[in-house]
């Protein structure tokens, strides 16, 4: 029975072997899939629908704004009633857009959590699972690394990276949609810088993960100059090169400060990038809004206050405040689903490696059923026995072994 369990695991292992060489990154993507479905339903529900009410929420107070310019334009006996009004339901939108992003942001960060608790679990159960031969493989000493950092990818691509790039999403594909629904023409001509508020947003976040990464990378090399100098104490005082080490820490300290001079250049020029794009769009959109509207207003008198608007194409000016703002609000979730995408796919790649040592059974039974003698004397033999280590299959160690010890003897 255990040359033919062993027989079937070789199989196995042989099969998904030469399977790995050829699976796709889509293949590789799909056990987060399934990991998503661990998320409990309840907190599914519950992010959905707070989910919901932030991005209404959020829609919602760039039409107040909107609202707000024609109750400025209102003659003064109405102004004031409906200016309280406006005021009124403008606070409560903020209130309960405040509440419901706080409920969203919490419950994707406890979903996190939870997930990433029972991904640690269920990893380290799994390696100390494990043969000699996978340990052959993979390295101890990084393990105790390569088990936090995958299960921290995991949590956050099934946690609060996850609830932004929903939010995101939606905020991009809501923020267009409204906004043609209000004026085709602005969003027209808004959506044609639109590219360069999104960007200016990529560009932001991708300058601000490389610059953290170098600055970390310089950190992390004047930490492990430390550990080892530290470490290795009694060696470094015995060759008197206690100065030597000092300078060459000296010199990662200059490289870590000279990595957080450039990322703060990098990052400020990143913000100045993303005002400015912001604040392009916003020009070019009212530039055309005002000379559009005095064109129309000169030939056609399309104004209702002297009796144009005859074919109703007269459009107030909120509607072209708010398609503008609703445009630049799409920008941004599209200058902003960047990151989350690459957290995604992190997430992606490290749940397929996690899911991969899960599954894998160890080709030696190490089931605890069984009989269990309370004494055992015999020989050991081996017969016809062929060994290569696993990380290296050439040269085999052994090809055709044979040899028995008899009981009480030493080799």
């Amino acid at each position: 029975r255990v040359r033919q369990s062993r027989h079937r695991s070789g199989g196995r292992r042989g099969r998904r072997r030469r399977g790995s060489t050829q699976e796709s990154a889509f293949q590789r993507a799909i056990p987060l899939l399934d990991a998503a479905r661990l998320v409990p339903h309840r907190n599914r529900v519950r992010c959905r629908g707070r989910g919901r009410l932030r991005h209404i929420a959020n829609v919602y107070l760039i039409v107040g704004w909107g609202d707000f310019l024609d109750v400025a334009s209102q003659p003064e006996d109405a102004r004031a009633e409906n200016l309280d009004l406006f005021l009124r339901m403008f606070v409560a939108t903020g209130v309960v857009a405040g509440v419901c992003a706080w409920i969203y942001t919490s419950l994707f960060l406890l979903t996190g959590h939870r997930q990433g608790m029972y991904w640690r679990k269920m990893y380290l159960e799994a390696v100390l699972r494990q043969d000699v031969a996978w340990f052959d493989v993979h390295n101890p000493t990084e393990l105790p690394t390569k088990i936090a950092e995958k299960t921290a990818a995991v949590q956050q691509g099934l946690g609060l990276k996850l609830g932004e790039g929903i939010f995101f999403g939606v905020q991009m594909f809501g923020g267009v949609g409204y906004a043609f629904w209000m004026d085709w023409k602005v969003s027209l001509v808004s959506l044609i810088t639109a590219p360069l508020v999104g960007w200016g947003l990529y560009f932001l976040t991708k300058v601000t993960g490389e610059a953290d990464a170098i600055m970390n990378k310089a950190y992390a090399k004047a930490g492990g100059c430390a550990s080892e100098t530290i470490e290795n104490i009694k060696t470094v005082n015995a060759l008197q090169c206690e100065d030597a080490r000092i300078e060459e820490y000296d010199t990662h300290l200059v490289e870590a400060r000279d990595a957080g001079e450039a990322r703060s250049k990098r990052i400020g020029f990143a913000n100045g990038l993303v005002f400015s794009t912001g604040n392009f769009m916003t020009g070019c959109t009212l530039l055309f809004v005002s000379f559009y509207s005095a064109m129309r207003i000169r030939e056609d008198g399309l104004h209702p206050m002297y009796g144009g608007d005859a074919d109703g194409t007269y459009k107030p000016s909120s509607d072209a405040f708010v398609a503008m703002f609703m445009i630049q609000q799409g920008a941004q979730g599209l200058g902003n689903i960047a990151p989350m995408i690459k957290a995604l796919s992190a997430a992606q790649f490290a749940a397929y490696e996690i899911l991969a040592t899960i599954r894998r059974q160890p080709p030696i039974d190490t089931r605890v059923e069984g009989k269990k003698p309370a004494d055992v004397k015999g020989q050991i033999e081996f017969q016809n026995v062929a060994f290569a280590y696993p990380s290296r299959p050439d040269p085999p160690i052994y090809k055709d072994l044979t040899v028995t010890i008899e009981a009480g003897t030493t080799v």
